[in-house]
């Protein structure tokens, strides 16, 4: 169990005024952390301990946050009401988000990338990946559109380049055409990923 100190910490920020969520769509370590704990939490109650881990585990390998990290994280989602909580440290047995982290959540599952090359893309796209079968429609075909929509705008980019390229720099075409076929079986990957999601 966490130490009851952090309990009691992550329950007093109850008292801190609602504060609003960020709309910048560029996706920072602390947006995927949120991603990672509102949707455990969504369909039901987690213990801290469980959310605590379970998020850390789904960021993983991309993404490595310390407890610390993801604990002050969580307390910013119970400020700002998207997660309850009992207010006694002696009572917390779980975490389960509010309608407003309900809808947090789905905004963060539609938040695109601000550039396809993004450090944290893999960790976005594997967390869209693991909640995707538990959303409803439309929110998962449109989920699942923009995430196709934003690896085909990648392939038409390095087409665009291999075509600029010509027969000039036959070490950067080499490179180029390599990286199409990564991503080509990375979006083939991603493809039976999303079409298992969908419902039988």
């Amino acid at each position: 169990m966490r130490p009851r100190r952090y309990c009691a910490l992550v329950c007093s920020i109850r008292r801190v005024p609602r504060v609003p969520y960020d709309d910048d769509p560029t996706f920072e370590p602390g947006d995927l952390i949120d991603l990672a704990v509102l949707g455990m939490a969504r369909s039901e109650a987690l213990p801290l301990d469980d959310c605590c881990e379970g998020a850390r585990e789904l960021c993983h390998p991309w993404l490595a946050p310390t407890c610390e990290l993801v604990l002050g994280r969580i307390g910013r989602l119970v400020a700002a009401g998207h997660l309850a909580m009992p207010a006694s440290a002696a009572t917390v047995t779980g975490l389960q988000a509010t309608s407003g982290g309900r809808a947090y959540f789905a905004h963060l599952m539609q938040r695109p990338l601000a550039a396809p090359t993004h450090d944290l893309r893999f960790c976005a796209e594997n967390l869209k990946l693991v909640f995707l079968p538990g959303l409803d429609e439309p929110l998962r075909s449109r989920v699942s559109a923009d995430m196709l929509a934003a690896r085909g705008r990648c392939m038409a980019c390095v087409e665009r380049q291999l075509v600029a390229c010509g027969e000039e720099g036959p070490l950067l075409r080499a490179c180029l055409d390599r990286q199409r076929r990564l991503m080509s079986a990375e979006l083939e990957v991603m493809g039976a990923e999303i079409a298992s999601a969908a419902p039988s």
